[in-house]
């Protein structure tokens, strides 16, 4: 009888240490290919030369899953270092050298890299650069480095977010390109922007105007904003061909040496006289739909001035013809100080009354003027058809 029970407890632990002996080896098979995984991983992204390992380790992965019978969830999207998760279609770099031209002198390192490590996180261009894996001329570099004629970038592998590129430019938006530049020479190109047109993509936008100028533009080697409108705001847009006129015209910009002139229609008749100054702090917020708002904040907004000059009262409609020259270059600044003295834009769903919802913007960059090595640049652009129509349903006539 006590051998008999012997034998039983016996059994009983010979059971529980196979049950946990099994477990643990589940447990070490699984973690030792996550940690396989994520060292052929790594492998792959730094040295290149390892690509053909990989699939080996994958194949010994499979046999080892399909004999124990162990289930791993693979996500859909992978974390590689602190890279932004990316699909695993996302192709991976091969390590490459750029050489500066003359369009990149003067560019801080991290800009060069954001601009052509497309759809990179910024995170992850920063930490490569503070590892030594970006090299300028064979040397480590800060992020701070300011580029010089003929240096030689060595960019390492990453791995970039797949994104379908512009493959083609319909022929009826490279006419509307066309059409719409009012000046050129070999250091800028000007254009009249079309309303409902983006500068650039983003946001749900695979493309914009610079996008779509690149592509028709092929042999152009260097095309930049000068400065952004917003969507459905048309008129006057710069645009580098030169890096050096770049950095210069920004320069004016930054320093408030550029004159902007804006003509809006807007709700409201027009009280006193006829030019008044709004000298209101903005501050920029977004909303938990990632929607941009500005509003008034005088604790915390950054200095705005616009100074406006009645060009029309149109009472009958209950609206007035304004120009509106700011001073500073705040986002959204003509739109939320027009709202704030009681003259919304017509067409401004964001700023404005819900009745006028279904105009266009009636916001146009009418004229931008600056003087460079003793030339003043001077360009105007006339608002579009649409535009024309709506203020003359207004009662507006040119000779007011």
């Amino acid at each position: 009888m006590v051998r008999a029970r012997w034998d039983l407890e016996h059994r009983k632990r010979l059971v529980r240490v196979g049950t946990l002996r099994r477990y643990s080896n589940k447990f070490l098979i699984k973690y030792g290919i996550a940690l396989s995984f994520a060292l052929v991983e790594r492998a792959v992204l730094f040295y290149q030369k390892w690509l053909w390992f990989e699939p080996f380790v994958v194949l010994y992965g499979i046999i080892l899953l399909r004999t124990c019978r162990i289930k791993i969830i693979v996500p859909k999207n992978l974390t590689v270092g602190n890279q932004k998760r990316m699909s695993v279609e996302a192709p991976l770099s091969k390590v490459s050298y750029a050489s500066i031209s003359e369009n990149e002198i003067g560019q801080r390192l991290d800009n060069y890299l954001i601009r052509i490590l497309k759809g990179v996180p910024k995170t992850y261009i920063y930490r490569i650069i503070r590892k030594g894996e970006v090299r300028v001329n064979k040397k480590r570099a800060e992020a701070s480095l300011k580029l010089s004629l003929g240096d030689v970038v060595r960019v390492p592998p990453v791995r970039m977010a797949s994104q379908k590129p512009l493959t083609k430019v319909k022929s009826s938006l490279e006419n509307t390109i066309n059409d719409a530049v009012i000046y050129e020479d070999d250091t800028l190109l000007v254009m009249n922007k079309p309303s409902g047109m983006p500068v650039h993509g983003g946001s749900g936008l695979s493309f914009g105007v610079i996008e779509a100028l690149r592509k028709i533009r092929e042999k152009t080697p260097y095309l930049e904003l000068v400065h952004r409108l917003d969507k459905e705001t048309s008129g006057v847009l710069l645009i580098a061909k030169k890096r050096s006129m770049l950095r210069r015209v920004q320069a004016l910009f930054h320093e408030h040496q550029v004159q902007k002139t804006y003509v809006l229609l807007s709700r409201g008749i027009w009280q006193g006289k006829h030019t008044r100054t709004v000298d209101l702090p903005l501050q920029k917020n977004h909303l938990k739909s990632n929607e941009r708002m500005v509003q008034v904040n005088h604790a915390d907004g950054k200095a705005s001035i616009t100074d406006f000059r009645l060009l029309a009262s149109l009472q009958d409609k209950d609206a007035c013809l304004i120009e509106a020259k700011p001073r500073t270059g705040r986002t959204h600044q003509i739109r939320v100080h027009a709202a704030s003295m009681g003259h919304s834009i017509v067409g401004d769903e964001k700023y404005g009354k819900k009745e006028d919802s279904g105009f266009r913007l009636m916001l146009h960059a009418r004229a931008i003027q600056f003087t460079l090595d003793g030339r003043v640049y001077s360009f105007e652009a006339n608002w579009d058809k649409k535009y024309d129509e709506v203020i003359q349903s207004f009662g507006y006539c040119k000779a007011d």
